[in-house]
C-alpha cells in the first residue's frame, strides 16, 4: 500500500516496523517515517482494527468464489498433453519444492491427482529477500492506494479494505508498507511526481558493457525496454486551465494534455489512437481534428471540469466552420460545442517530455517538407479581349482527380493582369478546396519572376497584384510557384479562351463564373449591424471569439454557433443535409415578406405561392363601423401586420368614410370582393354561415342547460 503526498520531498524514506498483535513478533508490518504524530496513532490504530484482512500464513486464506474470478488453463481437451522429462533439483531446491507442496495441501488449495501419461515440472524462482517461489501459486499482488492529502488517506484504505473482505482477499502484512511519501514499487520509484525508472537499474545499464552478439543485443534491448514508462503525470485541479497538444503520424493521432505551474508544464495525460479503414485516408487537417475529437471522448472528464486551451498551428476552428466542410466536419464542431475550447497558436514547448512525444508520434519535418503525396497542382492561364477578358484553371488534386475552372472577366484588362487574376483564381480555388500544399503552374514567365522574386514589379497595378498575391499565399503551408512551356498549359489556355470568347459551349465538367471587378479593387468587408439582433452575440463569437461575461449565456453562444457559419461576410445555418439558410434581422424579414407578397415578386409568387389561410371571429350585437375598424386593428394589424390589402364584401360599413379613411392612412388598399377577388367572398360568406350555426348551437345547448 502507498499513499503519494504532492508536498513531500522526492526521496526513499526509511520505515518502521510494527507490531500488529503484541506479544507476536511474526505480525508485523512496515509504515512510514515522515508522518504525522496523529497521523502515526491514527493508522496504526487502523491497522490492528483490521487483522481479518491479513493472513499470516496459507491457512488464513479462505480463496475467492469462483463467481468472483477464476484462474483456468487454456488447454484444448481435443489434444493429447505434451509430457515433459522429468527434472531432477539440487536439494536446496527440492526441499524449498516440498515445503510449498505442503503448505498449499495442508491449506487445501490444490489436492493429489495422478497423470499417466503427463507429468508438468514446477518452476522455481529466488526472490530478492532470498526464498523461492514456486509457479503453482496463483494470487494478486503489486497494488497501492493513493492519497492527494494525509488525512484522506485512512478513508482511502478503509475503502479498499471493505472492498478485500467482501471479496475475501489477504494480504501478505511482511510485503505491505503504509503512509510513506515515496517508495519503490515494480521496480519504478513512485513519489509525488508520479512513476519513473529506477536509478539503480538505470545505472546498472549505463555499467553494462558494450553487447557483442546478438543475444547480447537482445539482452540489452529487453531490459531498456523494461525501463520504458511514461513521464510523471500531474493530477490537474478542477477549473484551471489545460493546454492540449495534438500530433499526427502516418498511422495514428495523438495528444497530450498539459497543465501549467510555476511556470512549468507539467503532462496530465496521454491518449493515442491507431487509424483503421477510412481514417487514414483523411485530408491532413481533418485528421488533426480527429485527433481532438478522440482526445474529448477519452479525457470527457477534464474537458467537461476544466477549460481547454487547443495549442495548435493548424486552422482546425476556421476549417470546422467552412460552408464546404465535410459532414463528419460539422458533427465534430457541434459536438465539441458542448465544451469551454479555446484555440491558440502553438508556441515554444516548454516540457521536453512533450518534445519527446511529438517526436516520436509525428514524422519528421512532417509540417514543413514538400510532400508530393498531398501536393495539389493548379495551372492557370489568362486570356485578354478587347473589353474583357477570361481565367482558365486546371486543378488536379492528390488523388489525381482533375478539375476545370473559369472565370469571364467584365471588365478591361491587360495580359499581365490576367495572368495574375488566373493565379489569384488559382489560390482562392486551392482554399476553398483545404489544399495545404499547392504547386501553382503558369506560362507566363513575368508573373512567376515577380513572385519568385527574380524580377521587380514597377507599375502600381503590378504591384497591387503582387502584395495580394503574396497575402493569399500565407494561408498555405507550401506554395511553389513554377513556369511551364505554353504546351504543357493547353488546359487552362483553351479555358481562358472559352471564359474570354463572346458565346461557347461550356461542358458540364466546367465551372464558369463571372467576375466584374478586379481583384485589387474588391476590398472584404463584413456588414455593419446599426442595431443588435439576435445574430449579434454569434456573429461576435465567430468572428473575433468574443463571448459574453455571463458563463451560462457564454455556453449557449458556443454551443449555438457550431450550427452556423460566415459566407461572403453573411451568417448562415448550416446542418447535415439541407441547404444553407440565410440568417436575416428583424427589419430584414419584414421588407422580404413585402417583396414576396406585394413587391417585385407579388405578381410571380401570388398566384404560385402557398398561402395559408385561418380565420378570425369576433361577436357582436351591432356591426358598426368603429367596431370593424377596432376589429381589423387588434385582430389583424396588432397581430400580424399591416396587410397590402383589405377585401370586403359591399356593406356600408366597409364602404363608409370612417372606413376608408382608416385604410388610407395606413396606405391599406381597401377593395370589395364583387370587383377584386369575387372566389374569395363565397368562402368569407360560407364561413359566417359555419359561425353562426355554431354559436347557435352553443346558446341552445346553454339555454337547455
Amino acid at each position: 500500500m502507498w499513499m503519494i503526498e504532492e508536498k513531500e520531498k522526492d526521496r526513499i524514506e526509511a520505515l518502521e516496523t510494527v507490531e500488529l498483535v503484541e506479544g507476536e513478533a511474526n505480525k508485523t508490518t512496515k509504515i512510514g517515517t515522515t508522518l504525522s504524530p496523529e497521523m502515526r496513532i491514527k493508522l496504526i490504530r487502523f491497522l490492528k482494527e483490521n487483522l481479518d484482512v491479513f493472513a499470516w500464513s496459507h491457512e488464513d486464506m479462505p480463496g475467492i468464489s469462483p463467481e468472483v474470478i477464476q484462474h483456468k488453463l487454456n488447454v484444448d481437451p481435443e489434444r493429447k498433453p505434451v509430457q515433459q522429462r522429468r527434472r531432477t533439483f539440487a536439494p536446496e531446491r527440492d526441499q524449498a519444492v516440498a515445503e510449498e507442496v505442503t503448505k498449499l495441501l495442508t491449506a487445501g488449495f490444490i489436492r493429489e491427482v495422478y497423470y499417466p501419461e503427463w507429468l508438468a515440472n514446477v518452476v522455481l524462482v529466488k526472490k530478492t529477500n532470498g526464498k523461492w517461489r514456486m509457479n503453482m501459486e496463483v494470487y494478486v499482488d503489486d497494488m497501492f492506494v493513493k492519497s492527494k492529502e494525509e488525512l484522506a488517506h485512512l478513508d482511502d484504505l478503509k475503502e479498499t479494505f471493505t472492498t478485500l473482505k467482501a471479496h475475501q482477499m489477504k494480504l501478505n502484512p511482511s510485503k505491505c508498507v503504509f503512509g510513506v511519501a515515496s517508495g519503490k514499487f515494480l521496480g519504478f520509484m513512485v513519489s509525488q511526481r508520479g512513476i519513473e525508472a529506477n536509478p539503480k537499474k538505470v545505472q546498472a545499464i549505463i555499467n553494462m558493457t558494450s553487447p557483442r552478439t546478438v543475444k547480447e543485443v537482445q539482452k540489452l534491448t529487453g531490459r531498456i525496454a523494461a525501463l520504458n514508462s511514461p513521464p510523471p503525470l500531474s493530477p490537474s485541479k478542477k477549473g484551471e486551465n489545460l493546454y492540449l497538444y495534438l500530433a499526427v503520424s502516418a498511422s495514428a493521432v495523438s495528444a497530450a494534455l498539459i497543465r501549467e505551474e510555476n511556470k512549468k508544464q507539467l503532462p496530465v495525460y496521454y491518449v493515442s489512437q491507431a487509424f483503421q479503414g477510412a481514417d487514414s485516408r483523411y485530408p491532413k487537417i481533418e485528421k488533426i481534428a480527429f485527433a481532438l475529437i478522440v482526445a474529448s471522448r477519452k479525457l470527457r472528464k477534464y474537458f467537461q471540469a476544466n477549460p481547454i486551451l487547443i495549442m495548435t498551428d493548424q486552422p482546425i476552428k476556421k476549417t470546422m466552420n467552412k460552408p464546404e466542410a465535410a459532414g463528419r466536419m460539422v458533427q465534430w464542431a457541434i459536438e465539441l460545442s458542448q465544451f469551454d475550447i479555446e484555440y491558440h497558436p502553438r508556441t515554444a514547448i516548454k516540457e521536453q517530455a512533450l518534445a519527446d512525444f511529438i517526436a516520436e508520434f509525428t514524422l519528421p519535418d512532417e509540417d514543413r517538407i514538400t510532400n508530393k503525396v498531398d501536393r495539389w497542382i493548379i495551372q492557370t492561364d489568362g486570356s485578354s479581349a478587347q473589353r474583357k477578358g477570361g481565367v482558365g484553371v486546371v486543378i488536379t488534386t492528390p488523388d489525381g482527380e482533375v478539375l476545370k475552372y473559369g472565370v469571364q472577366l467584365r471588365f478591361p484588362a491587360t495580359n499581365n493582369e490576367v495572368e495574375y487574376e488566373g493565379i489569384l483564381t488559382g489560390l482562392r480555388i486551392g482554399r476553398a478546396l483545404g489544399a495545404r500544399n499547392l504547386l501553382i503552374q503558369s506560362d507566363s514567365k513575368i508573373m512567376v519572376g515577380h513572385i519568385r522574386g527574380e524580377y521587380e514589379a514597377k507599375e502600381e497595378r503590378m504591384q497591387k497584384y503582387l502584395k495580394l498575391t503574396k497575402h493569399l499565399t500565407q494561408e498555405f503551408d507550401v506554395v511553389e510557384f513554377v513556369q511551364i512551356p505554353r504546351s504543357q498549359n493547353i488546359g487552362a489556355d483553351e479555358i481562358s479562351k472559352l471564359a474570354s470568347s463572346e458565346e461557347g459551349k461550356i461542358g458540364t465538367d466546367l465551372a464558369m463564373e463571372v467576375q466584374k471587378h478586379p481583384s485589387i479593387e474588391e476590398v472584404a468587408t463584413f456588414t455593419i449591424q446599426g442595431t443588435d439582433s439576435w445574430m449579434t452575440p454569434i456573429l461576435s463569437y465567430l468572428q473575433d471569439g468574443h463571448l459574453p461575461l455571463s458563463t451560462e449565456e457564454a455556453k449557449k453562444i458556443k454551443k449555438r454557433a457550431a450550427r452556423f457559419t460566415i459566407l461572403n461576410d453573411a451568417l448562415y445555418k448550416r446542418g447535415f443535409s439541407m441547404p444553407y439558410l440565410k440568417c436575416v434581422d428583424e427589419e430584414e424579414t419584414r421588407y422580404i415578406l413585402e417583396e414576396i407578397h406585394g413587391g417585385v415578386c407579388g405578381d410571380q409568387a401570388g398566384p404560385r405561392s402557398l398561402v395559408n389561410k385561418w380565420v378570425e371571429a369576433e361577436a357582436f350585437a351591432t356591426i358598426t363601423e368603429a367596431r370593424i375598424r377596432s376589429f381589423v386593428w387588434k385582430n389583424i394589424i396588432c397581430r400580424f401586420g399591416i396587410p397590402l390589402t383589405i377585401i370586403s364584401d359591399n356593406g356600408r360599413q366597409f364602404d363608409s368614410q370612417g372606413f376608408r379613411e382608416f385604410c388610407s392612412n395606413l396606405r391599406i388598399k381597401n377593395q370589395f370582393s364583387s370587383l377584386g377577388h369575387p372566389q374569395a367572398n363565397g368562402q368569407t360568406e360560407m364561413t359566417n354561415r359555419t359561425l353562426l350555426k355554431i354559436i347557435k348551437t352553443r346558446l341552445a345547448e346553454a339555454k337547455g342547460a
